[in-house]
């Protein structure tokens, strides 16, 4: 990729959105307040300045909130901006959507598991054992076990008894067992936009503290909930099970105890 080229294409989409949103009579704190992007950011893209600017989800995002504030498509601005970085297209997107990133998973080709293999080695060697208790049993060689009319005999000098046969209960398999859903249901992705101070608990454990940099990513898993609390709130981006969280707040200001839920994630887009 030509960087040099990349910047000035991506400076030319940033005058484009600049220009629409002055014909629209719109500030910068305008479009931060309506789209809860930082200042610095809108700064950023506006001037095609690469360099500080967070992951790509991240920024796509950002770019869809800007157009649907200033009346661009917003389709049609994500679609330049993939072909600016030489990024993938992204899913078909509901004209509905109001935020978040649409993340294609690539496939990936599992190995065989080591049980399977496993398995094919224990039916070969039972293969063989098998093969071998026939040659013991051929012609000329001496039986290991009396005769079975023997054993016949011996089986019937038994007497029977009155008590009705047992019948063996065959137990059904716990639906807890045959549950296939994961483990953990949910799972927050922040990625520090700026050096931001976090403090995360997942399902209401002691929390855990840390400070996120620029494009560092950290993820936790949970089954209820996240309580999050950052002192900076545009100083991170979000992503609950790859869709893009806007975390309210001022944009300056401390978030403090935040609760990320399942509820959370049936309301985003």
């Amino acid at each position: 990729m030509d960087h040099s080229k990349t910047k000035d294409q991506f400076a030319a989409l940033g005058k484009y959105l600049r220009e629409a949103r002055e014909s629209k009579g719109l500030n910068i704190i305008d479009i931060a307040a309506n789209t809860r992007i930082n200042k610095k950011l809108i700064e950023k893209m506006e001037q095609g300045d690469l360099d500080g600017l967070p992951a790509m989800p991240f920024v796509r995002g950002f770019l869809r909130n800007y157009a649907q504030v200033v009346g661009l498509d917003e389709k049609w601005v994500v679609s330049e901006f993939n072909k600016i970085m030489d990024a993938q297209p992204e899913a078909v997107v509901p004209d509905n959507l109001t935020g978040g990133d649409v993340r294609i998973m690539p496939q990936i080709e599992m190995p065989a598991p080591k049980w399977i293999v496993a398995g094919v080695v224990g039916l070969l060697l039972l293969w063989g054992g098998v093969a071998l208790f026939s040659q013991d049993d051929a012609p000329g060689s001496a039986p290991d076990s009396p005769p079975e009319t023997k054993a016949e005999s011996t089986s019937q000098a038994v007497p029977k008894t009155e008590d009705p046969p047992q019948t063996m209960e065959v137990l059904k398999p716990d639906s807890d067992t045959t549950d296939l859903r994961p483990a953990r249901a949910l799972r927050l992705t922040l990625t520090g936009v700026e050096k931001t101070w976090v403090r995360v608990s997942v399902d209401r454990n002691p929390p855990v503290e840390i400070w996120l940099t620029p494009k560092e990513s950290k993820s936790w898993e949970a089954n209820g909930e996240f309580r999050i609390t950052l002192g900076h709130a545009a100083g991170v981006g979000a992503a609950l099970n790859g869709k893009t969280l806007m975390i309210p707040g001022p944009s300056d200001g401390l978030v403090h105890n935040f609760v990320i839920n399942s509820a959370t994630l049936k309301k985003l887009p």
